[in-house]
């Protein structure tokens, strides 16, 4: 019986999601640019779960990240306020089986639920400065998502979207995969986590920059 409401969840949110690709294909018009020149791909390996990452500045950013990656299904982890935002936002957060977590605290029980479930295959999706952000300002990342990948062994994607505009397309720049072992130089303990942190900053900073382009 879990298993008939599971699926029929997750159904209902995968036509979601094609409701919300045909509103953003038509009114955002993402432009795609990749930083990967040689794979200009949007499809998540199977092999292997992904942390996607992103930077986050408007409530359009999760109807957008749905549709971005629109075969993998990504798991957002989501602050516990957006849970609290409508009846809607709960209703997402519910058929989408999103990672509901307090941004102030870390929560190791919740980080280890979340690290099981990458472990079984699944793909997140986080914002990690935590908060939305007034463009061109940037807060520090959370030290959870590093942590997450250290723990979880997954590979990191960053992604960076422009603003949005009217009547001017959306950029959204795709990354190449991070091996979140080798940003962090092999260390699994707290310098780990800080130089790790610090590599996704400076990644996210480096694809908005190609956003100007």
């Amino acid at each position: 019986m879990r298993r008939i409401k599971t699926f029929f969840r997750f159904l209902i949110y995968d036509i979601s999601r094609l409701y919300v690709f045909l509103h953003i294909f038509i009114f955002i018009r993402p432009k795609y640019i990749y930083e990967d020149h040689q794979n200009k791909t949007r499809r998540i390996p199977r092999d292997k779960p992904v942390i996607i990452i992103s930077n986050h500045k408007h409530w359009l950013d999760i109807p957008v990240m749905m549709t971005v990656f629109l075969t993998s299904r990504p798991r957002f982890v989501v602050a516990k306020e957006v849970k609290n935002k409508g009846l809607i936002m709960r209703f997402f957060v519910f058929i989408s089986g999103c990672f509901v977590i307090d941004r102030d605290v870390i929560d190791f029980d919740n980080i280890k639920t979340i690290v099981k479930a990458t472990k079984q295959g699944h793909n997140l999706m986080i914002f990690p400065e935590g908060r939305l952000t007034i463009q061109p300002k940037t807060y520090k990342f959370k030290k959870g998502v590093a942590l997450m990948a250290i723990l979880s062994g997954a590979d990191i994607l960053p992604v960076y979207t422009s603003n949005y505009e009217w009547f001017k397309r959306t950029k959204v720049v795709i990354g190449k995969t991070l091996n979140p072992l080798k940003l962090s130089g092999g260390k699994i303990n707290s310098e780990g986590i800080d130089d790790l942190t610090k590599e996704l900053e400076n990644k996210l900073l480096e694809l908005r920059r190609m956003s100007y382009d």
